[in-house]
């Protein structure tokens, strides 16, 4: 089902003068686009928790200091301790999402109910989507030769499969460069002990809960909202407030953000000022009038790159339940 209400892009549709008559502008230019961009945004929950930033060129070196400063005591007449300064950078390189589709004039000439906000709903949904399965489930060298959608498998990806655009929290999770994972008994529950455990973990990373930010399937979502534990008076000095009400809360500190496309067993805890997404070009709606099928093509496309940082400011709670696991 679609996260937004179909009202809502009838507006937008109006907004960009696209009427009920089937005219539509060929292109959406830039002031207007934005607000179907941040109406795409709402979509997004990754987009709600990186940094996004304007890419101003294809390609670019983003700095990164990889010397860590220290003070130290210096007696009267001596001379100060000097760290040697040292740089890396990350390179950032854009790629391009697009999703389409073609709708016969007779759908909305016919129809009782214009579908065409609906299409629109739907393929804006699916450019959320995909950006946000890239940046949690990304693998840029996984395998992928399989020709269509229809042919791929989850060893062996189709070529245009979302996920091959980044590397992905979830892989990155999983490299030694990243901190030590936190790993609870198999099958368990997301609990506020392991978020605590986490803080831990990422030593001077998780030092300001208010910087982190923890990831957690839709299936550990509905677990932690019926969670007792989390409706206890002695543990709800730990939370923002405690679970009453169905709704997602903040646990020592860590605010706790449900993304469906995160796997049941896992969840994420990262310093997020790391978690980076670039926009080389910000979505562009086009559509183009095809006389010969008596069809109008719609396409929506952007250029993007997301990268993390640091992975010593990312890690993982595995072995979690899952939703076919007797939880």
């Amino acid at each position: 089902m679609p996260r937004f209400k179909v009202r809502d892009v009838r507006a937008i549709m109006k907004r960009f003068n696209i009427n009920s008559g089937g005219t539509v502008n060929n292109f959406l230019p830039a002031p207007l686009a934005q607000e179907f961009i941040d109406f795409l945004n709402d979509l997004n929950v990754m987009r709600k928790i990186v940094n996004v930033f304007t890419l101003n060129s294809r390609t670019l070196k983003f700095p990164l200091i990889n010397s860590l400063m220290s003070a130290y005591y210096v007696a009267d007449g001596g001379e100060v301790t000097k760290t040697n300064f040292t740089t890396g950078s990350v390179t950032f390189d854009s790629k391009k999402l697009m999703s389409g589709f073609l709708m016969d004039t007779e759908v909305w000439e016919d129809g009782n109910v214009d579908l065409r906000p609906i299409a629109i709903a739907q393929f804006s949904e699916a450019m959320a989507n995909a950006e946000e399965r890239g940046m949690i489930l990304g693998d840029t060298a996984h395998q992928a030769t399989a020709a269509t959608v229809a042919a791929a498998t989850e060893d062996n990806w189709f070529t245009g499969d979302e996920r091959l655009m980044f590397d992905g929290l979830v892989k990155l999770a999983g490299e030694a460069a990243a901190a030590d994972p936190v790993t609870p008994a198999a099958g368990s529950d997301l609990s506020h002990s392991h978020i605590n455990t986490a803080k831990f973990q990422l030593g001077k990373y998780g030092r300001n809960p208010r910087n982190l930010v923890a990831l957690i399937s839709s299936w550990q979502a509905s677990r932690l909202r019926i969670n007792t534990d989390l409706k206890d008076a002695s543990i709800t000095a730990l939370m923002s407030s405690p679970i009453i009400d169905g709704q997602i809360t903040i646990l020592h500190g860590v605010p706790i953000m449900e993304v469906p496309a995160l796997p049941d067993e896992e969840a994420l805890v990262f310093f997020r000022n790391y978690a980076k997404l670039g926009d080389r070009r910000k979505i562009m709606i086009e559509s183009d009038r095809l006389v010969d099928s008596d069809q109008t093509k719609w396409v929506a496309s952007e250029r993007i790159d997301f990268k993390f940082m640091r992975q010593e400011a990312l890690l993982t709670i595995d072995n979690l339940s899952a939703a076919t696991s007797s939880s």
